[in-house]
């Protein structure tokens, strides 16, 4: 009997972390898909490239909104129950999307699932935070980051294998369905650790003034928007098409390429976790920043073979891993108590800068007839930002030891 009871003990946490992680990795392949279904959008909706562009980054407006408040209702409300309400409006933005031909309908459903999406990665953290030791959490945030990355990976082979069979609108609804069954498996195993109080005794306009108004948070935040911007703008809508036109291949042999940054960005995040057990995560973040730096360079400016281009995006979606470095730093240095609001204020900025960058870029590209080289240097100026950002981070917590 006690035996049984240590069992699950240990499985439990490990069951609650998969499920939550479940439900982030697919809701951001669904986040990826615009890109795999490009001519099927403005075919069904009758669209440009410049409404592409602004489907897709429909998702992060509403994602981009409900990050903060997200973090904070973990921190107030059980996580089973914000979870739950989170995967039913995922479910309806698919319902919608897979059952349209109206263009704003489907610009809705984009919204919903930001809605959606923006508690997703937050609940996973946080039932991690509440479940794991601290020397593990850093591993299992990285392990978490790269499930998004596992998500855009096998939605990508999904779509690209199954519409050449089924429409893409009934690949979506098939998707839902998904999401239903990972609902029930919420309903009956997610629960908060109950070692762990909800923070209802701190106010609410405490936990955001303790948020805004502190300098390290921001500059958390900022790191891991200007880091993530080549992955969101090429890894997630425009690598595709840069591959199709710049080295005329087939869209299967372009999903491949883009994988590579992908594939790479999966195994940089568990690995960043696993450096931290040897390494500073404020030292990871500047090395990684500046080889980052270096590889976004290398990748659109400098005249690679497919093969050598697909090395150097691999290496740097392993260096955009270092995303997931912040979360554990916040962790080391930050307020606990305010741990939800701090990790949903930061990980805004994961969609917070791709607003910005993926209509700019893909406006340029529109006036300069898909001229690359001009449409990545607002991508390769986050880049810059990322590195000095770190730069000062260092700096700043090396004067205070």
């Amino acid at each position: 009997m006690q035996t049984s009871y240590k069992l699950k003990s240990i499985l439990f946490p490990w069951i609650c972390w998969i499920i939550a992680s479940a439900v982030y990795a697919i809701q951001h392949g669904m986040y990826l898909y615009p890109s795999l279904v490009t001519k099927e959008l403005q075919e069904t909706f009758s669209i440009g490239t410049f409404e592409i562009g602004l489907f897709s980054s429909a998702y992060l407006y509403s994602y981009v909104i409900m990050q903060t408040p997200s973090g904070l209702l973990f921190d107030k409300f059980s996580s089973k129950k914000i979870l739950g309400i989170a995967i039913l409006l995922l479910i309806f933005s698919c319902v919608i999307l897979a059952s349209t031909k109206n263009y704003y309908m489907a610009l809705l459903s984009r919204i919903i699932l930001g809605i959606g999406g923006s508690f997703t990665f937050v609940g996973a953290i946080y039932l991690s935070r509440s479940w794991f030791s601290s020397a593990i959490f850093p591993i299992i945030v990285g392990v978490t980051e790269a499930m998004s990355g596992m998500g855009d990976v096998g939605l990508s082979v999904t779509f690209v294998y199954l519409k050449n069979n089924q429409s893409w609108q009934f690949i979506v609804f098939e998707i839902a369905l998904l999401f239903i069954f990972l609902y029930l498996l919420t309903l009956f195993f997610i629960k908060d650790n109950p070692s762990i109080e909800k923070t209802k005794n701190i106010s609410i306009r405490d936990d955001f003034h303790y948020c805004f108004f502190n300098r390290t948070v921001w500059m958390l935040g900022l790191f891991i928007g200007c880091s993530f911007a080549n992955f969101a703008v090429m890894g997630l809508l425009w690598g595709i098409p840069y591959f199709m036109l710049h080295y005329h291949v087939s869209e299967e042999v372009a999903v491949f390429e883009n994988s590579a940054l992908i594939i790479g960005f999966i195994i940089g995040c568990t690995g960043m976790g696993y450096l931290t057990r040897y390494f500073s995560e404020e030292k990871i973040m500047l090395v990684s920043a500046f080889f980052l730096l270096i590889t976004n360079i290398f990748s659109i400016y400098v005249p690679f073979d497919l093969y050598s281009e697909g090395v150097d995006i691999f290496i740097s979606g392993f260096l955009i891993g270092n995303v997931v470095l912040p979360f554990s730093l916040a962790r080391r240095i930050l307020a606990r108590e305010s741990y939800g609001i701090i990790s949903g204020f930061i990980n805004m900025f994961f969609g917070g800068i791709s607003i910005l960058l993926i209509p700019i870029v893909s406006f340029i590209l529109e006036k300069t007839k898909g001229d690359f080289k001009i449409a990545y240097l607002p991508v390769l100026l986050s880049s810059v930002i990322a590195f000095l950002i770190a730069l000062r981070l260092n700096f700043s917590l090396k004067k205070k030891t």
